[in-house]
């Protein structure tokens, strides 16, 4: 019995070492400390490695260290702050072999005021993971652009054909940029890699591509069923009839856009999909659209009347920065407006409608009553309530309105919660239960022995 019992105890405790090397494999690095070491912020991670955050150096030319206080540099921005804000006299930066993790959006989360003389990112040949070719930044094998460097002043680039994928902001604040040429080797396109290309007029794709496909410049699907990305070109767009979707972002940042058409078949349209056309005044959107998704006009500053249309049931922060608006139809479908839709929030970026003067309701004023109004809408409830109203025709025609009918629905995104922060916690539970388990066999033993 003894000896059964002592094998007991020791697969017990095999398992509880196995379990515990099982239960911290794939734990995300995170931020022990913050340090400073010459020029450099960085990030003291929990696998003793470091993480370069910040630069506030004036070198034009930056090499970045492959070690810092005697510890390794493996990654730069995985924390995903700003590392080179305001850095202007930049010209070229140099990535260490030691570097295998570098931050989404590392080149563009500076601003569009930062590296803006950037005209090269170098990486070390001996580097496993990064790659560099006319100063571009690459994956090792080449088939994800993650990069151009804003400064580089080539009017037009041609995506070289072993490039699969065209990671976000790979292109931000690229305004020398006119025109991008897509290959057929391109099947993926990660968020809104186009942003802040001012003057981009053109984005083409070779018609053998299987994924995506161009007309007029815009970019598309390949049937032409959803709308990626408009480059800021024309003043009044018409969306095709063929479009169903209007991407996330499709729009972002057009401020040479005044005046939209969205067509009968389009269903829906994404987030932030004009956030930033600060002079769009008209935008007609057709009753097919059943869903607008959070931020769609954020930061339209020219809009001054919004109808919105029949069937919305809630409104949800899509009116952030929208300051000049002032008056808007609501209809009496309407049954709930989410936090801060109209006065924005200290604690949110953005500001409020505060020029909001009018509300023309649909409904009664016992209808108008019930609907749930959360806090932060100071300014809608401050308005002039005009009930069983419509927005004046008169106004939809003079200034900016978004007009719709049946069935359109406005619809906040629900972002999936990382799982990430309660990976310590189940860590925590498991070693807690397993240790228990132990316990248990060993007064068992213990027991066994009396």
């Amino acid at each position: 019995m003894k000896s059964i019992g002592k094998k007991m105890l020791s697969w017990v405790l095999s398992m509880l070492l196995l379990a515990g090397c099982w239960l911290t494999m794939g734990l995300p690095k995170m931020m022990v400390s913050a340090e400073t070491s010459g020029d450099f912020g960085y990030s003291l991670l929990n696998d003793g490695t470091i993480d370069i955050d910040r630069y506030a150096g004036l070198a034009t030319e930056l090499s970045i260290p492959s070690t810092l206080d005697g510890r390794t540099v493996t990654s730069i921005n995985v924390m995903e702050g700003s590392p080179f804000y305001g850095c202007n006299t930049l010209t070229s930066i140099t990535i260490p072999e030691t570097i295998t993790s570098i931050g989404a959006s590392t080149f563009a989360s500076s601003g569009s005021e930062s590296l803006t003389n950037l005209v090269e990112i170098l990486v070390d040949e001996n580097n496993p993971s990064y790659c560099s070719k006319e100063g571009v930044l690459f994956s090792k094998d080449m088939s994800i652009l993650i990069a151009y460097p804003r400064g580089k002043k080539d009017s037009s680039y041609v995506i070289p054909d072993y490039v699969t994928s065209i990671e976000d902001d790979a292109f931000c604040g690229c305004t020398y940029l006119t025109e991008i040429v897509i290959p057929d080797s391109v099947t993926t396109i990660v968020g809104t890699p186009f942003d802040g290309c001012d003057n981009l007029v053109s984005i083409q794709v070779s018609e053998n591509n299987s994924v995506f496909s161009s007309y007029d410049g815009v970019l598309f699907n390949k049937d032409k069923s959803k709308l990626i990305s408009y480059p800021d070109k024309d003043s009044v767009y018409t969306v095709p009839n063929s479009t169903i979707y209007i991407e996330d972002g499709a729009f972002l940042g057009c401020t040479d856009l005044i005046e939209v058409a969205v067509t009968d078949n389009v269903t829906s349209i994404g987030e932030y999909a004009f956030a930033g056309c600060t002079n769009l005044t008209n935008i007609t959107i057709s009753n097919s659209v059943a869903n607008i998704r959070t931020g769609a006009f954020q930061g339209c500053t020219s809009l001054r009347n919004i109808d919105l249309p029949d069937g919305l049931t809630t409104i949800n922060g899509i009116f952030t920065d929208c300051t000049g608006l002032v008056s808007i139809g609501i209809p009496e479908s309407v049954i709930s407006i989410s936090y801060n839709v109209f006065d924005g929030s200290a604690s949110l970026t953005g500001n409020g409608c505060e020029n909001l003067t009018d509300v023309y309701y649909s409904g009664t004023e016992e209808q108008w009553n019930q609907i749930e109004i959360l806090d932060g809408n100071d300014n809608l409830l401050n308005a002039t309530i005009h009930y069983n109203s419509i927005l004046p025709a008169s106004e939809e025609v003079s200034d900016g309105t978004i007009s719709g009918e049946e069935n359109a629905t406005v619809s906040a995104s629900s972002d999936e919660s990382s799982s990430a922060p309660f990976v310590p916690i189940f860590v925590t539970v498991g070693a807690v239960v397993l240790a228990g388990i132990a316990v248990t066999v060993i007064l068992m033993m213990r027991r066994r022995k009396g």
